[in-house]
């Protein structure tokens, strides 16, 4: 979620159905405006449902990058809005919201959704011709050929990489597993075993945790048996308040590791766990650039329009992948879906003679000299693979007890192996 990696369930005849309501509602919209009319961006995302903090994170680093586009003269010369699609995390009620998207409000390209409903609206998305940027980790798009999709968030398998790389670097040979039972968390299980595995470490224990349950005593019980050396985790927040205060309880809180997935570096979880647990050997891996020129662009932009210091889960990839959307249009002077999938990877792609950019502005002014320009971002750098993917590189954070992130370890492409 960053890894919210949901392996979508096929939707058959559902899927058939809007494909066929969208067919040509909205994607070319843009044709019948004119140069003075804003350009509508929409943003899918979790606003209901079991990941609900979603929406309101994604939506604070679009709005940042929209923000900074806007204040530059916007894109072609418009300004640009947004319109938001609550998919309440399940395809069912995403497929109707993001046909409201298309046909009432007119977008030309989608920020989200997340890995729980992407894989349901990409086959809609590329019937419009409609560029979606993904955000999410599910391993069941690590190889999609959709000319439409783009990923700023890194895959689960590169995650699981890092986080046992994480753990390889520390000595921390035995590994548990306490992972949610929903489908976002175990897409990353068996990533994180086979790179631990095949870099010597053993793994002593796998318990499933049912979400939100009143009391997870008897899976800690059991871990705690096999004496492991960390502890690896994706748990939701109302799952890990009640699960960490109970290990505090049985005074192993402090006994292990904990290596969490990037979705444990939301502030939602910090404040469930509060500043005495999550600071009791927590840690957790997430894509992200350390002293690249857009982390300092991101962060004061993002103080700015949110007031916080500290960006919410995915926020950094949502700004990424709206800078990235609005380069690419001024790069194919159109909002045809076609010529701005395209121009997607000649505006991020390092080559030589290519100017690296860190801001819509200096990416504009790049443009406008006819420059090749390659924009490095903050959550990655952005180098899109052939199917659309990005890397890394990865850090490892751990928090304050402020509420921050503090940056522990970074993880190059060859400490991931």
């Amino acid at each position: 979620m960053k890894s919210s990696g949901l392996k979508a369930t096929a939707l058959g005849a559902g899927v058939l159905v809007a494909l066929a309501a969208c067919s040509g509602s909205g994607a070319t919209s843009s044709s019948s405006t004119t140069s003075s009319d804003p350009i509508h961006l929409g943003l899918m995302a979790d606003y209901t449902g079991a990941q609900s903090y979603l929406g309101p994170d994604m939506e604070s680093g679009v709005r940042t990058a929209l923000a900074e586009i806007n204040a530059a003269g916007g894109i072609l010369g418009r300004q640009v809005d947004l319109s938001t699609g609550d998919t309440v995390g399940d395809p069912v009620d995403a497929i109707p919201a993001f046909r409201k998207l298309v046909s009432t409000n007119h977008i030309i390209a989608s920020i989200g959704p997340t890995s729980n409903s992407g894989p349901a609206l990409l086959p809609i998305a590329q019937s419009l011709t409609l560029p979606m940027f993904l955000q999410g980790g599910t391993t069941a798009l690590d190889h999609n050929t959709n000319p439409f999709f783009f990923r700023t968030t890194v895959g689960d398998g590169s995650l699981g990489k890092a986080m046992a790389a994480f753990a390889i670097k520390k000595q921390l040979m035995k590994a548990a597993f306490a992972f949610t039972s929903s489908t976002s968390a175990q897409t990353l299980v068996d990533p994180i075993k086979a790179a631990y595995t095949a870099k010597g470490g053993t793994v002593v224990a796998n318990v499933q945790l049912v979400p939100a349950a009143s009391s997870y005593r008897s899976q800690i019980q059991q871990i705690m048996a096999t004496k492991p050396d960390v502890v690896f985790i994706q748990q939701d927040p109302q799952t890990a308040a009640t699960f960490f205060q109970e290990a505090s309880e049985l005074g192993f809180d402090n006994q292990t590791t904990w290596v969490g997935t990037d979705t444990e570096m939301s502030q939602d979880v910090f404040k469930a766990l509060g500043p005495k647990l999550a600071t009791t050997n927590f840690f957790f891996a997430h894509g992200g650039t350390v002293n690249d020129p857009a982390v300092a662009v991101f962060n004061a932009a993002y103080l700015k329009q949110t007031g916080k210091s500290q960006p919410l889960t995915f926020a950094p990839e949502s700004y990424d992948a709206t800078l990235i959307l609005a380069l690419a249009i001024d790069k194919a002077k159109t909002t045809d879906g076609a010529a701005v999938s395209k121009a997607v990877l000649e505006v991020s792609k390092p080559s030589a003679g290519a100017v690296n950019v860190y801001s819509y502005s200096d990416g504009l002014a790049a443009l406008a000299k006819g420059q090749t320009i390659n924009y490095d971002g903050v959550a990655s750098t952005d180098d899109f693979d052939q199917y659309h993917n990005v890397a890394g590189p990865f850090v490892v954070s751990s928090w304050t007890t402020a509420g921050s992130l503090q940056d522990v370890m970074s993880l190059t492409p060859a400490d991931l192996g």
